[in-house]
């Protein structure tokens, strides 16, 4: 066999009238399982899928032949190649725009500060009121417990109100709930 399909195993049959068939056959299986059904795709692109010209050489003479080589049938093509080039294909884009999101999705600016106030005192009567104010700051809520989900903005609760990151290193308040109106 010529150096190319030297790998391929030659099944020799001698017919009644001296006729010599010489099969070239390739022993090697391939198991399919859910194990292979991932890459199966990347290994039927690697198959022989062009007609091969075979040339054999013995102390009698050489002789050529050409060998077609059959496609695989549809039910293969769809469930071992097809399926499993679409699902990593999704999976991939997926996982792209998970990172991407997640790369991009608006975060709290490293001197963002949030003042919460508390009126310590009030009298009415005379219109005074005291003030006291907390400052917090919000570059710790940058963490992967409040980014894990890409797609809701980034909402935190600081001191009883509730804080947005938004693009443009804004920060957006949420209405306030019964429960800050009456503290």
């Amino acid at each position: 066999m010529n150096e190319e399909y030297r790998h391929l195993q030659l099944d020799v049959q001698v017919d009644d009238d001296g006729t010599i068939y010489c099969t070239p056959k390739d022993e090697n299986e391939r198991e399919y399982n859910f194990l292979t059904w991932w890459g199966n795709w990347l290994y039927y692109f690697g198959l022989e899928s062009a007609d091969m010209t075979v040339t054999l050489s013995h102390d009698y003479g050489t002789a050529q032949a050409k060998i077609n080589v059959i496609g695989a049938d549809t039910s293969y093509i769809i469930l071992w190649v097809a399926a499993p080039l679409a699902t990593e294909m999704i999976l991939l884009a997926l996982v792209t725009a998970y990172i991407i999101r997640y790369i991009t999705k608006p975060r709290f600016s490293k001197k963002a500060v949030l003042y919460v106030g508390t009126i310590t005192f009030s009298d009415t009567g005379l219109g005074a009121h005291l003030m006291t104010l907390k400052k917090h700051k919000l570059k710790p809520y940058n963490n992967f417990k409040n980014l894990w989900n890409p797609f809701k903005p980034l909402t935190v609760n600081v001191g009883g109100i509730s804080v947005s990151a938004e693009k443009n290193i804004r920060i957006s308040k949420f209405p306030i709930s019964q429960k800050d109106k009456r503290s």
